[in-house]
């Protein structure tokens, strides 16, 4: 299932197309493999209900103000996806809210996280009206994963980092929210590069998806796959 940004009715075409799946593989799927890659993020209630049906209950993200937690989003039990093997797949266009998903369901040992680091937006701004028409957009807050990492100018880790495709563009580099001038800073030290640098991240997508992508150019795609099948066994959770 390929997510290409949260808008609204998102999670009810989730839900429509893991129907239409389960209806193909007879009730029962083998498991699921969600592609963000390229996700910029969008509504933040409709990842929240995205992350539930996978996560089944728990936190899905906090709030932070000053390193004080304002705020817990916890999930409902007996999310319609809460069984079987999960594979996340994300690049360094991965932002936002797509990040709050890959890291609800990477902190609650749900699924295996495949690609590069992500964009590292983890900041929520309110919007001030001021006279004659202007308006002050103020940040206010920090978004932090459940076991409190933060995503601000950070991003999610991958379990599996993957590098350049064969035949992508090598000539493509990435910008994340840390590489922007005037970017809001991480309270918490900043990461080491992602294993393989950073430069040599972008990820090229398969447009058309076969029933076997194994080999395919898509290299984080047949990772993936590999991973959601059991043909490759993920490496242990990293420590919260």
């Amino acid at each position: 299932i390929r997510l290409k940004q949260f808008q609204a009715g998102t999670h009810e075409e989730l839900l429509q197309h893991a129907a239409r799946l389960r209806e193909r593989s007879a009730g029962m799927l083998t498991g699921v493999l969600l592609d963000l890659r390229g996700n910029p993020g969008g509504l933040v209630d409709e990842a929240v209900a995205v992350a539930d049906e996978f996560v089944g209950e728990g936190i899905i993200y906090s709030t932070r103000h000053r390193g004080r937690v304002v705020d817990e989003v916890h999930a409902p039990p007996y999310g319609v996806l809460s069984g079987g093997p999960v594979v996340v797949l994300v690049n360094e266009m991965s932002a936002s809210a797509a990040e709050l998903v890959a890291g609800a369901l990477q902190d609650a040992h749900r699924a295996t996280i495949v690609g590069a680091r992500t964009f590292g937006k983890g900041s929520v701004q309110t919007l001030i009206d001021l006279p004659q028409g202007d308006g002050l957009r103020l940040t206010t807050l920090r978004y932090y994963t459940p076991a409190g990492h933060e995503i601000q100018a950070r991003g999610i880790a991958p379990d599996v980092a993957v590098g350049v495709t064969p035949g992508g563009d090598q000539s493509l580099v990435a910008l994340r929210e840390a590489d922007l001038r005037g970017h809001l800073p991480a309270e918490q030290p900043q990461p080491p590069p992602s294993s393989p640098p950073d430069q040599s991240t972008y990820l090229g997508m398969s447009q058309t998806i076969p029933n076997n992508p194994t080999g395919g150019n898509d290299l984080a795609l047949s990772i993936g796959y590999q991973l959601v099948t059991g043909v490759l066994v993920p490496k242990p959770p990293r420590p919260n």
